[in-house]
């Protein structure tokens, strides 16, 4: 975990009931899936409490907004909910 995550942690203590679901033994794969989905979207600067904001939506809306620099780094995309 690098340190861009641990002060996500810290600017977002929610975040940190959310990541509690690895510890639990009994926990689904899909809870912790939601987990993931909801951490990369905090880390990738998007709002998972809106509806519409779920990981294959911001990586369409971030893709498309760096098509339009001069500049763009795909590698700086967040991951599809496949790829995650």
């Amino acid at each position: 975990m690098g340190k861009q995550n641990f002060a996500l942690l810290e600017k977002n203590r929610h975040l940190e009931e959310k990541i509690q679901v690895y510890f639990n033994f009994e926990a689904t794969i899909d809870q912790m899936a939601k987990a993931d989905e909801t951490f990369l979207i905090h880390l990738y600067g998007g709002n998972p409490r809106t509806s519409a904001c779920d990981l294959n939506h911001l990586h369409y809306t971030l893709f498309t907004q760096s098509e339009t620099k001069a500049r763009s780094t795909l590698a700086r995309l967040p991951p599809t909910v496949d790829a995650a």
